[in-house]
C-alpha cells in the first residue's frame, strides 16, 4: 500500500499542468460528494405523512416508525399533530404504520359478534348497549368534513314509579380539523343529528369543540346569527358579482364597487276561513203531520140571528184537512287556512361606485350596469352613490391612462428527469473524473511496471550504467547529470533496500562477496 501511494505521488509531480489539474478538481467533486452525502445522511429531507392525529393516534403512529427505525419529525403545538418523515422512506412509512394497524380505531358501533355473556347483569348488558349505540352516533359525526374526531355521552334519568319520564340530555365533544371553525349550518346540522339518533329536542343537545367552544348555542343566537350570516352573504355575493362585471369591461383596479342590503325579518300570521257550498251535511230532517176539521158551508139569509148562530158550529158530518211540515237543518264545510310568514324582505339597497379619473366619459354607462346588475329600485328607497377619483398604485403612460398590467403565464410543472439530473448531476460527474484518473492512472502504472521488470532482469547493470553516466557528465553538461540523478532517484524509490545492497556490492568488489560466499 505504502509502495502504491508513493507510485502515485510520483506521478502526480511528473504529471504536466492540466493533468493536475484534472486530477485535483476530481477530488474537490470526490470531497464535495462525500460531503453532501454525509449532510444529507445527518439531515434527511422531510416530506409530511398524516396529520389531524389526536393524542392516541399519534402515538401509536410514532412508535410504529420508531421501531422501524425511521426518522421522523413532529408538530411541536397540541392535537391535532403532523408528522413528516423522510423523503425516500415515505413508502416504509406506510407500510409500516399499516402493519403495526396504528390508525385503526378498532371495533366501535353495533356489535353484531354477540359479545355479550349470559352471566352479565342487566345493568351491564344495558350499559354496554348504549355505549354501542353511542359509537353508532360517533361514526356519523366523524363522516362529516370538519369533523376529525367525536365522542358522545347521553344521560339518562331515573324514571319514577308514578312520575312522568323525563327526556335524556345530550353531551358531545368534537375535534375539528385543522383551524377550520364550523358554520352556524354544519352545527345546526350536527344538533339535529344527535336530536335525532336520541329522540330529543334540540335545546337537550350540548355540542362543543375541543377548546370548549359551544356549537350548539340557543334558538335566539341560532336565529340571530342566521340572519347576520344571510345578510353579510348577500353583500358579498352582490358585490363580487358587480365588481367582476367591472373588472372585465374596464380592467382590474380602476373600479371599485359595494353593495349593501337592509332587510327586515318579521313574522306575520294570518288566518282565513272559506265556506263551500257544494259541501254540506244534513244533520236533521224533522216532518210533522197535524188534522185540522173543515166546517162545512150553511146557507140561510143574512141577517137572521139563527142563520149566524148555525154558521158558526161546525156540522157533526164536515171533513177533516191535514197538515205537513218539513224542516231540514244543514252543515256546510269550511276551510281554513293558517299563514306563518318568517322569511327576509329586502326593505332597501346602497350602492357606492368609484372610478378612476380615466374613466369619467363612462361613468353614466357604469352607474346604469351597475343598477341593473344589483336589482336597484327607486321607489323602495335605494340609495346610489358615485364618484370620479383618481387611483393610487396604477401605473400610467405619459398621457396619465393606466396601464394593463401584463398577464402572468401559469408556472410550468417540475419535470421529474430535469429534478433527477439536478439532484444527481454532481455525483455522476464526480464518477467520471474519478473513472478518467483512474483509467489513467492505471495506463501509466502498467507503463512502469514494464520499465520496473525490465529493470529487474539486470539491476545491476542498469544501476552501473546510472551511475557510470553519473561519473562521466561533465561540468558543462547539467541535463546529462540531471537526468542521470533522476535515473537513480527512480531506482532508489522502486526498490531501496536492493539498491543499497548492489552499492555495497559494488563499492567493496565481486571478490570480497566471492569469498564470503565460498567460506
Amino acid at each position: 500500500m505504502k509502495t502504491s501511494l508513493q507510485n502515485v505521488l510520483t506521478s502526480l509531480r511528473e504529471a504536466n499542468g492540466p493533468t493536475r489539474f484534472v486530477v485535483g478538481m476530481a477530488m474537490v467533486l470526490i470531497l464535495g460528494v462525500a460531503g453532501v452525502s454525509w449532510y444529507r445522511s445527518a439531515n434527511p429531507h422531510m416530506v409530511f405523512f398524516r396529520g389531524d392525529l389526536e393524542s392516541s393516534e399519534f402515538s401509536r403512529v410514532t412508535s410504529a416508525l420508531g421501531a422501524k427505525g425511521i426518522r421522523f419529525e413532529t408538530s411541536s403545538a397540541r392535537a391535532p399533530y403532523s408528522v413528516w418523515v423522510e423523503s425516500g422512506r415515505k413508502h416504509e412509512a406506510w407500510n409500516a404504520v399499516a402493519i403495526e394497524g396504528a390508525l385503526d380505531p378498532g371495533t366501535r358501533g353495533i356489535d353484531t359478534a354477540g359479545g355479550t355473556s349470559a352471566f352479565d347483569a342487566a345493568v351491564e348488558r344495558n350499559q354496554r348497549a348504549d355505549a354501542r349505540h353511542w359509537q353508532e352516533v360517533e361514526k356519523q359525526l366523524e363522516v362529516l368534513s370538519w369533523v376529525s374526531r367525536a365522542s358522545v355521552k347521553a344521560s339518562i334519568p331515573r324514571t319514577p314509579v308514578l312520575g312522568r319520564t323525563q327526556l335524556p340530555t345530550v353531551s358531545v365533544v368534537v375535534s375539528t380539523r385543522g383551524l377550520t371553525r364550523p358554520t352556524i349550518t354544519q352545527a345546526r346540522a350536527a344538533t339535529r343529528i344527535v336530536a335525532n339518533a336520541f329522540c330529543v329536542p334540540d335545546e337537550r343537545v350540548l355540542i362543543t369543540d375541543q377548546e370548549g367552544t359551544p356549537l350548539s348555542p340557543s334558538e335566539d343566537e341560532h336565529g340571530l346569527a342566521g340572519i347576520l350570516e344571510f345578510q353579510s352573504s348577500y353583500d358579498d355575493r352582490e358585490t363580487a358579482r358587480a365588481q367582476q362585471w367591472l373588472d372585465r369591461t374596464y380592467g382590474p383596479g380602476v373600479a371599485v364597487v359595494s353593495v349593501k342590503g337592509d332587510w327586515t325579518y318579521e313574522r306575520i300570521e294570518s288566518v282565513d276561513e272559506s265556506l263551500d257550498p257544494k259541501t254540506k251535511a244534513v244533520l236533521s230532517d224533522r216532518t210533522d203531520e197535524s188534522v185540522e176539521p173543515v166546517p162545512a158551508p150553511v146557507g140561510g139569509p143574512a141577517g137572521v140571528a139563527a142563520n149566524v148562530q148555525a154558521a158558526t158550529t161546525p156540522p157533526a158530518n164536515g171533513r177533516d184537512a191535514t197538515r205537513t211540515d218539513s224542516q231540514k237543518t244543514y252543515a256546510y264545510g269550511s276551510t281554513t287556512t293558517h299563514r306563518v310568514l318568517s322569511e327576509p324582505r329586502l326593505q332597501r339597497i346602497s350602492v357606492s361606485l368609484l372610478l378612476d379619473e380615466s374613466l369619467r366619459e363612462e361613468l353614466a354607462t357604469a352607474e346604469a350596469t351597475v343598477k341593473g346588475l344589483v336589482g336597484f329600485d327607486a321607489t323602495r328607497s335605494d340609495s346610489f352613490s358615485a364618484a370620479v377619483r383618481p387611483m393610487y398604485g396604477l401605473e400610467r403612460d405619459e398621457a396619465g391612462m393606466p396601464i394593463a398590467p401584463a398577464a402572468q403565464p401559469l408556472p410550468e410543472a417540475p419535470s421529474a428527469t430535469t429534478g433527477m439530473l439536478v439532484e444527481w448531476g454532481l455525483e455522476l460527474l464526480a464518477g467520471a473524473a474519478f473513472v478518467f484518473v483512474l483509467l489513467r492512472s492505471l495506463k501509466k502504472g502498467s507503463a512502469k511496471a514494464t520499465s520496473g521488470g525490465a529493470a529487474g532482469a539486470s539491476p545491476n547493470t542498469e544501476l552501473t550504467q546510472a551511475i557510470l553516466a553519473l561519473q562521466n557528465a561533465t561540468e558543462g553538461d547539467s541535463s546529462a547529470e540531471e537526468l542521470a540523478r533522476r535515473h537513480v532517484e527512480e531506482l532508489l524509490q522502486a526498490d531501496p533496500d536492493r539498491v543499497g545492497a548492489l552499492l555495497s556490492r559494488w563499492a567493496l568488489g565481486e571478490d570480497y562477496y566471492k569469498q564470503k560466499v565460498n567460506a
